[in-house]
């Protein structure tokens, strides 16, 4: 399967492959409706891309046989053969985890297609799938050893079934490299759905009360230099440390203690 299938997850490109997941009558009743008038071509094509899922080596763990299939009849169906192939697209390509879609593929398929295999991919329950996934690999991005709870997991799987994420979930499976509308996204994603305090403590080596965490959280989702930043890293910027601005914005959310003992480290504050 082609390597455009795997999601950029996270600011330092945590990458992992998408396949659709959950309610697997679902994934039966997308499959049953397609291949009753489907010709032998299309077929192969849904069996090649069912192939390359199924063989990533990152695959979700929870990714079987039909909801792969119900993944490739996604693809297939929406953007066709005859799109696929005039792009330059092969079986082989689809069978491979690690190939990229040519650019044409995407180039070639106009926004309404997009927004229609976005709304493919969540018929086969794509957010219930990726949730855990995706929500650790954007946490690990920027700070390693975050543990999302149930409520970010579940946050993370309603963002990517809405229908305005439809647009989003097409450019993840046929671009190779999202465009900075896109990350913005994505860096909005991270900032609403996890706890960014909880991100940050290891950084400011600081053990937060609830309190502390609950009003950086709170800044974080308005604080669109954040965002801006968090963008920026996740299209490849150079930026070492997409926290040092915030962090100093943030102080007046921590108490007094945690101020005093951040001064007696040397740590620049600003109240």
């Amino acid at each position: 399967m082609s390597a455009s299938w795997r999601w950029v997850a996270s600011a330092t490109c945590v990458v992992f492959l998408v396949a659709c997941g959950g309610n697997s009558s679902n994934a039966a009743r997308s499959a049953s409706t397609t291949t009753t008038v489907e010709s032998a071509e299309a077929r192969a094509w849904v069996a090649a891309a069912t192939t390359g899922l199924l063989s990533g080596p990152q695959r979700p763990k929870d990714l079987t046989p039909d909801k792969a299939r119900c993944l490739a009849h996604a693809l297939v169906d929406t953007i066709t053969v005859a799109r696929l192939t005039a792009a330059g697209t092969t079986l082989t390509d689809l069978s491979d985890p690690n190939k990229n879609l040519p650019p044409g593929v995407a180039a070639s398929t106009p926004g309404s297609v997009k927004v229609a295999l976005g709304a493919a991919l969540q018929a086969c329950d794509v957010g219930r799938l990726l949730g855990a996934t995706f929500a650790q690999g954007l946490a690990e991005g920027i700070q390693g050893g975050y543990r999302p709870d149930a409520k970010g997991t579940r946050c993370v799987e309603l963002w990517f079934d809405a229908p305005a994420q439809r647009a989003v979930l097409a450019n993840l499976v046929l671009h190779a490299d999202l465009s900075m509308d896109d990350d913005q996204q994505l860096g909005g994603l991270m900032i609403d759905c996890l706890d960014f305090a909880q991100m940050m403590a290891p950084s400011m080596h600081l053990t937060l009360s609830t309190a502390e965490r609950a009003c950086i959280n709170a800044q974080a989702r308005n604080d669109p230099e954040l965002r801006s930043a968090l963008a920026a890293k996740m299209h490849g910027g150079t930026a070492n440390d997409v926290f040092a601005g915030f962090g100093l914005r943030v102080v007046p959310c921590l108490t007094r203690a945690h101020i005093a003992e951040l001064r007696a480290r040397g740590k620049t504050v600003s109240a």
